[in-house]
């Protein structure tokens, strides 16, 4: 039983996904696997992994595309490790990031760590996100209006991950359901300052179509498990907007820090908060 599991959906990813896992390879201790499930390619993916020497990697081939979500819960039970971590197919690892992440997930002060990570891609200059750490209430406040946290920088307890359910029936934003789910029965969700991946922006994601928000807005279980967060954090049912605008910025003042507090309020004005869309 190897100490860390990384895992990595890749579906049609023969153009990033060498990149990708060798970083990963490269970044990781010895006592490590990458884990990766090809989700129905049609393309080279699974030969170019395939290609790539190394008795950590193992890789799991499905005939049909079963989703990211179903392939992440294949992954998990799969493997057997202490600790989980999760790249996509598309990011690239960055040297020290397992070198600082496994420090800072078995001092045992968090069941779920993230980073910022370093933006690049569709011609832009790579650039670091904003590198404000947050503590599990920061977290916990900040997630009730947007989702703040890169699943490819996500390191975690895997009895954190199982205790919660692990990725659940959400057809989309199966990552932002888990941190809300996570969050609700009381897991440390914590965020770390140094970048330990690079994002790759392209306007082939899915978060990037024009319909995304409606549709994760329009998830019941994204909604069910935003609602028990709500309750959890304010001890209240979920009001109707703006009042449930205006009482996470009340609460902001008292546990965010001023940086946050600002980038916080920034998108309030402009986006509104998960389930209410700010009009226009």
């Amino acid at each position: 039983m190897p100490l860390l599991t990384v895992i990595m959906p890749a579906r049609n990813a023969a153009k990033t996904v060498g990149l990708a896992a060798r970083s990963t390879l490269a970044a990781m201790p010895k006592d490590a696997e990458l884990v990766i499930f090809d989700d129905g390619s049609t393309d080279d993916t699974a030969d170019i992994v395939q290609q790539i020497s190394d008795p950590r990697l193992r890789l799991f081939r499905s005939g049909i595309s079963v989703g990211s979500g179903t392939a992440r819960s294949s992954l998990l039970r799969q493997s057997d490790s202490r600790y989980v971590a999760s790249i996509d197919a598309d990011d690239v690892s960055l040297p020290w990031r397992f070198a600082l992440q496994m420090r800072q997930i078995a001092s045992g002060v968090s069941d779920l760590s993230f980073s910022s990570v370093i933006r690049f891609g569709q011609r832009r200059l790579p650039r670091p996100t904003d590198p404000s750490p947050q503590t599990p209430p920061e977290t916990a406040l900040i997630l009730l209006a947007t989702n703040p946290l890169f699943h490819s920088t996500m390191i975690a307890s895997r009895s954190a991950l199982e205790d919660v359910g692990g990725y659940g029936s959400a057809a989309v934003a199966q990552d932002y359901e888990l941190w809300l789910r996570a969050a609700s029965r009381g897991k440390r969700i914590v965020k770390t300052s140094l970048p330990v991946a690079a994002y790759r922006a392209s306007n082939t994601q899915i978060s990037a179509s024009a319909d995304y928000l409606e549709r994760v807005r329009s998830s019941e279980p994204v909604n069910s498990s935003y609602r028990s967060l709500w309750e959890l954090v304010f001890e209240c049912p979920l009001p109707e907007s703006p009042l449930a605008e205006e009482l996470i910025l009340s609460r902001a003042s008292a546990v965010l820090r001023p940086r946050l507090q600002r980038r916080l309020e920034r998108h309030i004005r402009e986006y509104g908060i998960f389930p209410y869309p700010r009009n226009p």
